[in-house]
C-alpha cells in the first residue's frame, strides 16, 4: 500500500504541474518527501520543481539527495550538474557531468554541458 500511496503522490504531482498547478504539486510532493524521505524519484521530482521556480539551491540539495540514493541514475548527476552550471560554479557542474557521463557514456546532454563548462573555464 505504501508504494501505491508514493507513486500515486508522485504521478498526481507530475499532471497537476502539467496544468500549472504548481503549488498543488509542491504539496503533493512535500507529503511523499516526509512520507517516503529515501525515495529517489520523489526528491528528483520536488527538484524539478523547484528549480522551475527559481529555488536551485533547494533544488541542488534534492538531486545532490536522489544522486547519493540512486548512483547508478545519470539524469539525477546531469539536473545537478545544469543547475551547478546555471549558479555559475562552472567548476563543480563540470564534476557532476562527468559523474552523468561515467553513468552513461551517451547522455548527450552531459557532454554538452560538460562542453559548456569546459568552455567557460577555459579548459
Amino acid at each position: 500500500m505504501n508504494a501505491l500511496r508514493r507513486i500515486g503522490l508522485n504521478r498526481i504531482a507530475g499532471w497537476a504541474r502539467v496544468f500549472g498547478a504548481n503549488a498543488f504539486a509542491e504539496r503533493l510532493l512535500v507529503t511523499a518527501r516526509r512520507e517516503f524521505p529515501d525515495d529517489a524519484r520523489t526528491l528528483a521530482a520536488l527538484g524539478f520543481l523547484y528549480a522551475q521556480q527559481d529555488r536551485r539551491r533547494e533544488a541542488l540539495a534534492l538531486f545532490d539527495r536522489a544522486s547519493a540514493l540512486a548512483p547508478d541514475h545519470a539524469e539525477y548527476a546531469f539536473n545537478r550538474g545544469f543547475l551547478l552550471q546555471e549558479l555559475n560554479d562552472h567548476d563543480a557542474a563540470i564534476a557532476s557531468f562527468r559523474v552523468a557521463i561515467a553513468r552513461n557514456p551517451e547522455h548527450d546532454r552531459a557532454l554538452y554541458g560538460l562542453a559548456l563548462s569546459l568552455i567557460a573555464t577555459r579548459r
